[in-house]
């Protein structure tokens, strides 16, 4: 589990951005079986919400907002995670990012776009 929230810490603070100035947007389940990382993030200056389904009715402007990343798929070059971010209805973007581990810690190597809306 540690490494899981290295690797999506490192994904949040150089691919996405994330932090004391760019609060993320809440964290939601994703993948099968459906995964959230469990972590501390609050020491890099950010803290993830609970992303909650909206109740029917409500403005997709306002609630169709979350990040979510899949659990880390690890190999012999380093890990593999596929991301998205979603800011509102036909708003949203997937990643498949390229981690690598080494002295400083896991760091972002590439984010492929996956997907647009």
């Amino acid at each position: 589990m540690s490494n899981d929230c290295a690797v999506i810490a490192a994904i949040a603070r150089e691919h996405y951005k994330f932090g004391p100035d760019n609060q993320p947007p809440p964290l939601k389940a994703s993948g099968e079986p459906a995964w959230a990382p469990s972590c501390n993030f609050e020491s890099l200056g950010f803290a993830f919400k609970a992303y909650v389904a909206p109740p029917p009715g409500s403005d997709p402007r306002r609630t169709l907002k979350w990040v979510a990343f899949q659990k880390p798929v690890y190999d012999g070059q380093g890990a593999t995670v596929a991301t998205e971010i979603v800011h509102g209805p036909l708003a949203g973007i997937g990643y498949e990012c390229r981690l690598h581990s080494g002295i400083a810690g896991w760091t972002v190597g590439e984010c492929k776009t996956g997907w647009i809306s």
